[in-house]
């Protein structure tokens, strides 16, 4: 069986193809194409028409050499996208990392600079602190100098007036000393006349007690005597002829 000559039309059909393929735009590092889908379809089916049936199997290989490019190029426009996708993260960043070194020497610079002035503030206010405490301590110091003074000059002054007042007291003391020593001569002159005058009262008041257990024994005798008298006569029988005994009468005395 001879094969049949491949027709005019059909060599321009091929021709059209490869000329579409090699003017595609390449994929970079791929060895890829990216083809226009719609004139590859449409030149494909004009070539599908001019063949004879005993190219099916080349058609067949076509179409998954077709389906081969279009994942191909699915691919490849995953990888350029990912791939674009990747360099506009690594510029932003970079951009970004950039920015961020340059706040961050900003702000180290500005919180340097504000330590530093903070440092200073401090400085200032520590040696005004200083010169205040020192002035404090000399204005206490000199306070302190004219409050002892001031109590030297008061112990002195009290003791002035402790002296004045311990020196009136003994004078005191000695006043109200004599005093009392004249009251205790005076009461002792009192009680000795008041003595005296008692033992001379009680003298008399015996002597005159005595007196009156004088005469009443004299009067209890003379009593006892009349008595005896007259049982004398009465044991006799004979009248009394004595006088009844009288007894005198005491005298008062004060």
């Amino acid at each position: 069986m001879t094969a049949e000559p491949v027709s005019p039309q059909l060599l321009e059909l091929f021709e059209e193809l490869e000329s579409i393929i090699l003017d595609s735009r390449k994929i970079p590092l791929s060895g890829r194409v990216v083809i226009r889908e719609n004139e590859v379809t449409e030149l494909l089916d004009e070539i599908r028409e001019s063949l004879p049936a005993e190219f099916q199997l080349a058609r067949d290989l076509l179409l998954q050499r077709e389906q081969l490019i279009a994942q191909a190029q699915q691919q490849a426009q995953s990888i350029v996208t990912r791939g674009e996708q990747e360099r506009q993260q690594l510029i932003a960043s970079s951009s970004i990392l950039q920015e961020a070194q340059r706040e961050a020497a900003q702000l180290r610079q500005q919180l340097q600079q504000q330590l530093e002035a903070e440092h200073q503030q401090v400085r200032r206010e520590i040696e005004q602190l200083r010169q205040e405490g020192q002035q404090l301590r000399q204005q206490i110091q000199q306070e302190n100098e004219q409050l002892r003074q001031q109590g030297l000059a008061d112990a002195q002054q009290i003791q002035q007036q402790a002296q004045q007042i311990q020196q009136q007291a003994y004078a005191e003391a000695e006043r109200v000393r004599q005093e009392i020593e004249q009251q205790r001569q005076q009461t002792a002159n009192d009680c000795q006349s008041q003595r005296q005058g008692a033992d001379d009262y009680t003298n008399q008041r015996l002597t005159e007690i005595e007196q009156l257990l004088a005469e009443s024994q004299n009067q209890m005798a003379q009593l006892q005597a009349t008595v005896n008298s007259h049982r004398q006569l009465v044991l006799s029988g004979a009248p009394s002829l004595a006088p009844n005994p009288t007894v005198p009468s005491r005298r008062r005395r004060r």
